[in-house]
């Protein structure tokens, strides 16, 4: 490995508390700081790119983040976490810089994403570094999982708030949950799945006049959502859907074989 990068690895380690040799400690001060430390590092030395996947230790097989050369060597500036020394790095994603805050993604698959995080240049690093690290984890792939993932991140931060209400973009209202912070900033981990523009719509679920906007079900004829205040039941969203998906079924029953 370069002098270079060692004397940063040292010097992050020492600005982060970490004790002199012997270095390789279970109660390292870097321990799940992968992703912050590696980003950091890439910004210094930019010939550098950013590689996620697994560590393979002699203990087992944990997720990490780590740097690598042109020329392929592993450069890893929180090493210091893995308690034996020996470790193999098994790359399950390569990400190419396209600009700032913005990769592309391949999958050892195949599988390609957008890592795009030009949405979130305004958020506090710390939501960047989560938010980017989530996304990478799921593949590019959080269509349908803003409950999980604001559970998730509410959880690593306290201080943020689940909000749920509705997405208005390109096809139109989506359910979904997010963040915001004390001061109103909405912090949305799983953004990344809108397309182009779009406006958040929060709702009040101890408010009637906003439940009556959450839909409770399908309609098995027309396939439109079904309201609280529909004029039906929960299977079909109007009269004329059920006399339909009535003589739907009616019809089988006479059917000739």
């Amino acid at each position: 490995m370069k002098a270079e990068y060692t004397q940063w690895i040292a010097a992050y380690e020492a600005e982060h508390g970490e004790l002199p040799p012997p270095p390789r400690r279970n109660d390292a001060k870097l321990k799940g700081k992968c992703h912050e430390a590696s980003l950091a590092m890439g910004e210094a030395f930019p010939e550098l790119r950013l590689a996620v996947g697994d560590a393979i230790l002699t203990t087992g097989v944990v997720p990490h983040w780590w740097l690598m050369t042109p020329e392929g060597e592993v450069v890893d500036p929180t090493a210091v976490q893995f308690p034996w020394g020996y470790v193999d790095y098994d790359e399950n994603t390569v990400l190419t810089r396209k600009g700032p805050l913005h990769w592309d993604a391949t999958c050892t698959n195949g599988q390609k994403f957008d890592l795009d995080m030009r949405r979130y240049k305004d958020l506090a690093p710390k939501y960047q570094r989560w938010i980017m690290k989530y996304v990478a984890w799921q593949r590019g792939f959080v269509r349908g999982r803003c409950d999980r993932a604001t559970a998730l991140m509410v959880e690593q931060f306290p201080e943020l708030k689940r909000q749920p209400g509705f997405v208005h973009c390109s096809w139109g209202a989506d359910q979904h949950w997010w963040c915001v912070t004390e001061d109103g900033v909405i912090v949305d981990p799983t953004a990344n799945q809108f397309p182009g523009t779009f406006h958040y719509d929060p709702i009040d679920v101890t408010n009637p006049e906003d439940v009556k906007r959450i839909p409770i079900g399908v309609c098995a004829n027309c396939s439109a959502d079904i309201y609280p205040d529909s004029e039906c039941t929960n299977t079909v969203c109007s009269e004329a859907c059920h006399r339909a998906y009535v003589a739907y079924c009616n019809s089988a029953r006479y059917a000739e074989f």
